[in-house]
């Protein structure tokens, strides 16, 4: 572990975003590259457009502690973030179960970037936790697949106060 950088105030959402655009490979995913953004970003889209998938991010909480007792210069700031994958089949209003193997791959894709990325995320973490918690919300009837991602990003960094 090394602790180079001072407690700043950044948004893990946007180094996350940058991460996953960047990372993107659409021949993992059918060709098709889904709309990744911040969910406040996004929450006035209520009809989306069939056959689009969505990458939305959002922070779910963020801690700071010291580095060991006794040492309150130096700390640990984690930042937990949930990533929401939404996937629709094209054909969106059928009323019988369909295959998940797109929302899958999906899903295997970020979790591809992310594991590639667990020890260097971007400028601002120095790791993001590749323990992936996974919960699947998906309705098959309405061909809507769905599955939620909590992962945590940390930061070692000098100067807490």
């Amino acid at each position: 572990m090394y602790i180079n950088k001072m407690v700043t105030v950044v948004n893990p959402l946007d180094d996350l975003k940058t991460l996953l655009i960047s990372g993107w490979n659409a021949a993992n995913t059918d060709s098709v590259t889904p709309l990744i953004d911040k969910i406040y970003v996004q929450a006035k889209n209520k009809n989306p457009n069939p056959g689009q998938d969505f990458v939305y991010l959002y922070s779910e909480l963020t801690s700071r502690s010291p580095v060991g007792i006794g040492n309150t210069s130096q700390a640990e700031v984690v930042e937990s973030i949930k990533i929401d994958i939404r996937s629709r089949p094209s054909n969106s209003k059928q009323g019988n179960l369909t295959s998940d193997s797109h929302a899958r791959k999906v899903w295997t894709e970020l979790d591809r970037i992310l594991y590639t990325n667990f020890n260097n995320p971007s400028s601002n973490f120095h790791q993001l936790n590749p323990n992936l918690e996974v919960t699947d919300l998906s309705d098959g009837v309405r061909g809507i697949f769905r599955y939620v991602v909590k992962i945590n990003m940390t930061n070692y960094c000098k100067n807490m106060v």
